[in-house]
């Protein structure tokens, strides 16, 4: 089946795949280890003939650590996988013939990398891709190329590059031509006629003609004079039928959508990091990483149904707050009103960019509104603005309340629910009490809640979205969490800790809503989920 598990036969959000000597080795990512067929298999859910699990102390790099592992290669002689929980890279000189055997070499570029993901190589050239690098001051997303292939701990790398196109558009994931030149992928593809020395070595050939809409974890790799493409973000394979030579030059045909240009992601309407809100007729929800909110004239009772209308957004919209006809939405420096229901024809009827009156907006990431106020969450300035009523322009805050990294908001008019995800809280401030001083009650804390980026308020009930613990936390009275009580109700998977995209499953729930009705969870970044709940409170 495609159930997640951690069986032999099973895998749980496997990213890369290496093939060499017709062994096929694979990162099962969320099961922290790695499967090893010795011979390519030739049947739906063979099992694996050696697993490579972690045997590490937690958040230690060391030999016998697999945490989180993303990027693998082989040559069928030697094998390397990055270790993206543990900020590592694993090198065993030999192929391994047992399981769990530890690896022979342990690199963490003497504590430079952050959280390396995919590997190139030939056997002699080394490269590490890597999206939180420590390495530059001017990328902390690039790559670490090693001028020889590593053969002690902590070999040191020979210099960090970044995408030439675009610094903040990926790290390079790579393949080898058969003519021994070397093909890398970042926001473009580029072709290098010989191996770069320095960050500042050019590319023999940069293709930019084709709009190739990269992400976290596009793939590359070259079968004769083919070369294919994984788009990441772009939902498909795109080839050429001949390594290309032009800079314009198109690939030759697409392999997952109909043709070069469809993203069967927007086609068919797969939402990223779903916001919901729901007057208990309509459902609205936007989504940051797709800049869009979308609007269903009624909730759906079924998966799958299509929105009846879509908003393309100017800014990505990271949170959202209905009340009664008001509809806000926040996120970047805008802030956009609608002062009826969003219909799919009517616009906002204010628009805020950069600023209201004294806020100087810098990164908003909270949003809430009541009968009384309007709040905004900025994360950036460590601030919440809060105005009396809609504000126009030029409207000063009635407070300002100094909040470390405030996200994702909430308001049923009695309390306001306010996430610091990098803090692990939720605060639950009185409105009738608010003041410039106001500080609330914080509730959970390192240890309680992991990362939540998520709250809702709705009939005198609390509902946290705690992300980095799989869960959905619930009060059914705001009282209990008030007076310092744990959660009486939780939403998880039956193996809460680790994420899995199935029936019955979560992964990294981001947001919450409960409409009265139906509990709404929207789950984070890899999953592009929106899950409906029947409770009976």
């Amino acid at each position: 089946t495609n159930n997640p598990g951690d069986s032999p036969s099973q895998m749980n959000w496997p990213i890369s795949v290496s093939l060499a000597k017709n062994k096929l080795v694979v990162t099962d990512t969320y099961n922290d280890r790695i499967l090893i067929w010795n011979s390519f298999p030739t049947k739906n859910a063979q099992a694996a003939d050696i697993i490579i699990k972690n045997n590490g102390p937690p958040g230690q790099p060391t030999k016998r650590t697999v945490k989180w592992p993303w990027g693998i290669w082989t040559d069928g002689s030697k094998l390397a996988i990055t270790n993206t929980g543990a900020g590592s890279v694993l090198i065993w000189n030999t192929f391994p013939t047992s399981n769990n055997q530890s690896a022979d070499i342990l690199l963490t570029g003497n504590g430079d990398f952050g959280t390396p993901r995919q590997l190139t190589s030939n056997g002699e050239f080394f490269m590490v891709g890597d999206h939180n690098s420590k390495a530059s001051s001017s990328s902390e997303i690039g790559t670490y190329v090693f001028n020889t292939f590593p053969t002690n701990d902590e070999t040191m790398y020979s210099f960090f590059m970044y995408d030439r196109a675009d610094p903040r558009g990926g790290w390079y994931r790579g393949t080898f031509l058969d003519d021994g030149r070397l093909a890398l992928f970042g926001s473009t593809l580029y072709i290098y006629d010989t191996m770069p020395t320095s960050n500042l070595s050019e590319p023999s050939l940069t293709v930019d003609g084709y709009n190739f809409t990269s992400g976290d974890y596009p793939g590359i790799a070259a079968a004769g004079d083919k070369l294919y493409i994984s788009t990441g973000n772009g939902n498909k394979v795109v080839v050429y039928n001949t390594i290309p030579t032009r800079s314009d030059q198109d690939p030759d045909f697409a392999i997952g959508s109909p043709d070069l240009d469809t993203n069967t992601l927007v086609e068919n309407y797969i939402i990223g990091n779903p916001v919901a809100a729901s007057d208990g007729t309509n459902l609205l929800v936007s989504s940051d990483f797709d800049k869009k909110l979308y609007l269903w004239h009624n909730r759906p009772d079924e998966s799958g149904v299509h929105p009846d209308a879509v908003y393309t957004m100017p800014e990505a919209p990271w949170d959202n707050a209905l009340w009664e006809d008001n509809f806000v939405l926040g996120g970047k420096k805008g802030i956009y009103i609608f002062e009826s229901i969003p219909d799919g024809t009517n616009l906002p009827d204010k628009t805020y960019v950069d600023s209201i009156g004294t806020a100087q907006f810098q990164e908003i990431r909270g949003i809430a509104i009541d009968d009384r106020y309007l709040y905004v969450g900025d994360k950036d300035a460590n601030k919440i603005y809060i105005w009396e009523g809609i504000p126009d322009k030029t409207s000063n805050p009635k407070f300002t309340l100094n909040f470390s990294s405030p996200t994702r908001m909430s308001s049923d008019g009695k309390y306001l629910a306010v996430t610091s995800t990098t803090n692990h809280t939720i605060t639950l401030f009185n409105i009738d009490q608010l003041s410039a001083n106001a500080t609330g009650i914080k509730i959970g804390g390192p240890g309680v809640f992991n990362l939540p980026e998520g709250v809702n308020l709705s009939n005198n009930m609390l509902f946290v979205a705690d992300t980095g613990n799989n869960k959905v936390a619930i009060w059914t009275d705001i009282n209990a969490a008030l007076s310092g009580q744990t959660f009486n109700t939780v939403i998880s998977s039956e193996n809460r800790e680790v994420p899995e995209i199935g029936k019955g499953s979560l992964f990294w729930p981001g947001t919450v809503l409960y409409d009265n009705n139906y509990l709404w969870v929207g789950e984070f970044k890899f999953s592009n989920r929106l899950l409906r709940y029947s409770p009976s409170y």
